[in-house]
């Protein structure tokens, strides 16, 4: 009704600034002698064409038809119907987006319910190094009374790419950390790489097994940050649910029940898309579905274990991705206020492409100056 009563105002203002207007313009062209006339004129009648070209040329048609045209009918009708194409152009335009976005939701999927730990304060640092490091971060949260929620170790807590575990040498008691976090309410977020380095522990294995990405030429290297690595293999049931069964043996059973899965997209080092095959196809036809397939990895093992309102955080995301569980972020951006204002439209447009959860780094990821008292 709200929607309706304001589209008949609009409607009903819009032709009496049509009739103003008009009368104004016209007066303007042809009593007026200024620079620059023409262009004014030409200005004030591109305001119009929406709304003329969508209710007075049909209803002139119509008109013809009927044989009105040449009588007071002309004169009548389309002041009365202009209101009304207006009207109906707002009815559209606030409608018709609404129930698309449904129609898409129900085709690609809906998010699960968001546990209440994740709207809480996230502590992230690249990076916290040793197992006491981080503990005694989360003891001064509690000591000065700060809320939060959780924390998270990032990247290289594992002793290679592809181990997906706890370096034993930094992290020398998991299970006693992660017991002592959550008596304190944190919960513990770790860091996952879909890379596989060549030194591994389970790189033969998932090699020969046909588990990793492969290249139709050259050596078989897709990423060489701090190692030479390949990426497993999302569109592959049988990787993902090996990958899974690592995480979960060195990480889901100790009591991590959040996961941050990073470089999703997959980052490689050199972007030959036509070299890189999966075993869904090749990944100029099917790559773009690698970040969603990488959140059903640790997805379906999660809610196998039996956990409900499952979320993971994830730095790319494709259509069904947000059925997963997908809480994208928009990536290490940089640290200004132009910067954070940019994310806000991100946000928005990601939420319109049916990805409703989305999230930022609050300061910003690179850049600026901690010294410079404005910074």
């Amino acid at each position: 009704a709200r929607y309706m009563f304001n589209s008949i105002f609009v409607g009903l203002a819009t032709t009496a600034l049509t009739v103003f207007t008009s009368a104004m313009a016209a007066y303007a062209f042809a009593r007026l002698k200024f620079k620059g006339r023409d262009k004014v004129f030409f200005v004030y009648l591109s305001t119009l064409m929406v709304p003329i070209q969508v209710t007075i040329i049909p209803l002139y048609m119509i008109l013809r038809i009927l044989g009105w045209h040449d009588s007071y009918a002309a004169l009548i009708v389309p002041p009365v119907f202009s209101p009304f194409g207006v009207f109906m152009l707002r009815q559209f335009f606030l409608t018709i987006p609404a129930e698309i976005e449904e129609a898409y939701a129900s085709v690609t999927g809906t998010v699960p319910m968001m546990p209440d730990y994740a709207m809480g304060f996230w502590q992230c640092k690249l990076r916290y190094q040793t197992q006491d490091e981080l503990l005694n971060v989360a003891r001064e949260y509690k000591k000065r009374g700060l809320p939060i929620s959780v924390i998270v170790i990032d990247y290289f807590h594992w002793p290679l790419q592809g181990d997906w575990k706890f370096d034993e040498k930094y992290w020398p008691d998991p299970d006693a950390m992660i017991q002592e976090l959550k008596e304190m309410g944190i919960e513990l977020m770790v860091s996952i790489w879909p890379t596989v380095d060549y030194r591994s522990e389970n790189f033969q294995e998932m090699k020969e097994k046909g588990y990793l990405i492969r290249t139709d030429r050259g050596f078989r290297i897709v990423m060489d940050f701090q190692g030479n690595t390949v990426h497993y293999d999302a569109t592959n049931p049988a990787a993902r649910e090996y990958v899974w069964q690592k995480a979960k043996k060195n990480y889901y059973d100790k009591g991590i029940k959040v996961f941050w899965l990073d470089e999703a997209e997959p980052e490689y080092s050199v972007y030959d898309f036509d070299n890189y095959r999966y075993h869904m196809g090749p990944n100029v036809q099917v790559g773009n579905i690698y970040p969603a397939l990488y959140a059903k990895t640790f997805f379906d093992g999660m809610k196998a274990e039996g956990q409900e309102n499952i979320i993971n955080l994830l730095r790319c995301a494709w259509a069904g991705s947000q059925k997963y569980g997908a809480l994208v972020w928009s990536g290490d951006i940089h640290s200004s206020f132009s910067s954070l204002r940019n994310q806000l439209a991100a946000g928005l447009n990601m939420g319109l492409a049916g990805i409703p959860w989305w999230t930022t780094d609050i300061g910003g990821f690179h850049g600026g100056d901690p010294k410079d008292p404005k910074f």
